[in-house]
């Protein structure tokens, strides 16, 4: 049987190891502030906005040339090396045509789960467990008052 002390000397050693290696980097509330926009086709935007000791997110999908919008809502708190979330929130929002400032809202389900972490990238990775889907995003530059993106920090 492994001595307690021990125990708790290799596991603080071995997490020392993975942190410096870069992985299971541990997000801190100034990591995920912010605009966030989606790496592979930069159709989803996601903001985290601080509340307490986490961050209320909003991200927001919409497919171009369509009248109907998808948004995910939810609280995510520390938990380990991520924030993580169980209160998440799916709706769609339709809009009559394009441009309108009207629209009929359906909720999808509200017992969303799942977590965001900051990969070795400096990459915000969202793993939704209700969808079982990962998207990967980059920072949209934060002093860019017009919404562009800093292609400096863009991985390609």
């Amino acid at each position: 049987m492994m001595d307690h002390r021990l125990f708790s000397f290799v596991s603080c050693t071995l997490c020392c190891i993975l942190v410096a290696a870069g992985c299971g980097q541990v997000p801190s509330s100034q990591d995920l502030q912010g605009r966030w926009a989606e790496k592979s086709a930069e159709r989803i935007a996601a903001v985290f906005t601080p509340a307490g000791d986490g961050y209320d997110v909003y991200i927001g999908w919409r497919e171009p040339g369509l009248a109907q919008y998808e948004v995910w809502e939810m609280t995510a708190t520390p938990s380990r090396n991520k924030f993580s979330y169980k209160d998440g929130r799916h709706s769609y929002l339709t809009f009559e045509h394009e441009g309108d400032v009207e629209y009929v809202e359906e909720t999808d389900y509200t017992d969303g789960a799942g977590s965001f972490s900051i990969n070795k990238d400096g990459e915000l990775v969202w793993t939704d467990r209700k969808d079982g889907s990962k998207t990967v995003f980059f920072r949209i530059d934060p002093e860019a008052e017009d919404g562009t993106i800093d292609d400096s920090k863009k991985k390609l």
